[in-house]
Order: C-alpha cells, then structure tokens, then sequence
C-alpha cells in the first residue's frame, strides 16, 4: 500500500512538471523575465511632478519582446488622477482613453497608463501587441 502511494506521487509530481514545461513551450508569449528593476524616491516624479516615488522594471518574453513597467506613486489618488490626465495630454497620439485607463502613441513606441490606488502605472512597448501581452502574462519571473 505503501509502495503504491509513493508511485502514485512519483507520477503526479511528474505529470505536473511536464504539463508546466509544455504550457511554457506552447505559450511563450505569456512568460516573462525580469532584466532589469531600478527605484528612486523623492519629489519631482511623473508628468505632473507630484510623484514621491518610482519603481522601473523592464521585462523580456521568450520571444525577445521588452516591456517596461513604470509605476509612480503618488500622496493620494487626485494626485494620480491628475497625473494620468497629463499623461494623456503629452502623448503623441491617444488611442484609448477612460477614467482609469489610457493607451496612447508617441513616437515609435505605445504607452498603457493605468490608474492603480494612489500610483500610475506605465507599460511601454514597441508594439501595442506586446504591451497587452505582457498585461495578460500569466507567468512573470523576477530571478
């Protein structure tokens, strides 16, 4: 009895790492690492220069698409608001806009701005495509 409970978790443990190594190799798009983080603190941050702090990561998926993530803090959630407003002022073109959402152009590259709390968050991508990838991303490592 014994014997067959440790096959039986033998050969669990075994169908798991392959459905998890299959689901990686069949859905790259959705896996991404982290190359690089940076932070700074201090007054002056976003585009309205309320921001108290930032957090910059920068991600790569399997296939070699790069996002970076920029998330801003802010003393309250007006302070947020009004910097996502910015935001959508001094992009290039503005493709999406709503409450707490905005997805803009500018230059060569798209910008996602994201209302979270008291903070704004900033995907930017080289493609449209790539930025909504990584927002669907279901697997993000960070080592």
């Amino acid at each position: 009895m014994k014997r067959s409970a440790l096959y039986l978790a033998v050969a669990g443990g075994t169908l798991l790492r392959a459905v998890l190594i299959a689901s990686i190799w069949f859905f790259p798009p959705h896996v991404y690492r982290l190359v690089m983080q940076d932070g700074v603190g201090g007054p002056g941050l976003g585009a309205t220069g309320k921001g108290i702090g930032s957090s910059m990561k920068t991600w790569k998926s399997i296939e070699g698409a790069e996002v970076q993530e920029i998330t801003i803090a802010f003393s309250s959630r007006e302070e947020a608001i009004e910097d996502l407003k910015e935001e959508v002022k001094r992009a290039g073109a503005v493709v999406v806009s709503g409450d707490s959402r905005a997805v803009t152009k500018l230059g060569g590259s798209v910008r996602i701005v994201t209302l979270e709390e008291a903070s704004t968050r900033l995907l930017e991508a080289a493609a449209l495509e790539d930025a909504l990838s990584f927002e669907r991303a279901w697997l993000k490592v960070e080592w």
